[in-house]
Formats: structure tokens, C-alpha cells, sequence
């Protein structure tokens, strides 16, 4: 298979979908009625900030390519198509935030995001240039360790308030 991303670029995609899950969960915040489910939002907001910090950083430390490209934007478009599967892409904020009735319902939001975000990470994996690897693998593993906080948060939220599970 041929090698055609390198670990800059995969990281940069997985910036912009953060980046796209952090406006879908302002989105939530402002329409939301819930107090509870804004705290919730807003926490998982600043979660997803925290993460793009530490993969800037992680794009300050290895290097950076530029990608090839048959025709003009032909790599732009390969990414908008990629991340346009992704979950908040494809449901309208106003129907979502009618399924979003509990804490635990705006969690199990997120953990779909970062189920897509982690379906991303393994399609592009085979795509990479073998020495960049580890990079991806600890992406992918970043990810994972996100769904099971997350899992861990939603079997708190049942009975609890947000701020009692995080002090957990």
C-alpha cells in the first residue's frame, strides 16, 4: 500500500475535526435549556481544547510535510470528504439536542464523536509512512483512553452531577 500521509498531516485533520466537535458542542451549549447539560457541554468543549493544546504540541516536535497533489486542492478535498462522514456532520444540532435529554445523553455524544475520530485514525493509519507509526498508534491510543473516560463519566453521571464524577 502506498505510503501517502505523513504523521503532520493526520494530526492536522485530527485538529480541524476536534475543532469542528468543539463548535457542534458550542452549538449545543447556546440552545440548550438544560443547565446541566450546558456544564456538561462546556466541560467536554474544554476537554477537546485541552487535547488540540497537547497535538500542537505534539506538531512542534516532529516533522512537518506538505502533501502531494495531483491537481489544485485535490488534498483539501480528500479531507473535507473524510471528515463530512463524521457524526456532526451528518445529524443537524436541533435534532441531536432532542435525543440529549440527560448528562449521560450528552457523553454518549461525545463518545460517538470519538468513535469517529478513532474509525478516522485506523483508515489513515494504512496510509502512513512506517516510521511515523508510533505517532498514530499513541493517537489512536490517546483516543481510546478518551472513550473509556468517557464510558467511566457516563456510569457516574447516573444519580450524579457532573461536578461530583469529576472529583472522582
Amino acid at each position: 500500500m502506498a505510503n501517502l500521509f505523513c504523521a503532520s498531516e493526520i494530526i492536522e485533520i485530527n485538529i480541524k475535526a476536534r475543532k469542528k466537535a468543539i463548535d457542534f458542542f458550542k452549538k449545543v451549549i447556546k440552545r440548550t435549556k438544560s443547565s446541566d447539560i450546558k456544564e456538561t457541554f462546556k466541560y467536554l468543549a474544554s476537554e477537546e481544547e485541552k487535547y488540540i493544546d497537547s497535538l500542537n504540541q505534539v506538531l512542534q516536535k516532529i516533522e512537518i510535510c506538505q502533501p502531494f497533489e495531483a491537481y489544485e486542492d485535490e488534498y483539501s478535498l480528500y479531507v473535507e470528504a473524510l471528515l463530512k462522514r463524521h457524526t456532526f456532520n451528518n445529524v443537524k444540532t436541533s435534532d441531536l439536542l432532542k435525543k440529549i435529554k440527560t448528562n449521560a445523553d450528552a457523553v454518549d455524544t461525545a463518545i460517538e464523536y470519538e468513535k469517529d475520530a478513532l474509525l478516522i485514525l485506523y483508515e489513515m493509519k494504512n496510509f502512513v509512512r512506517k516510521p511515523e507509526l508510533k505517532i498514530i498508534n499513541n493517537l489512536i491510543k490517546a483516543t481510546q483512553d478518551n472513550i473509556n473516560r468517557l464510558y467511566n463519566l457516563k456510569k457516574c453521571l447516573s444519580g450524579k452531577d457532573l461536578k461530583t464524577c469529576l472529583l472522582k
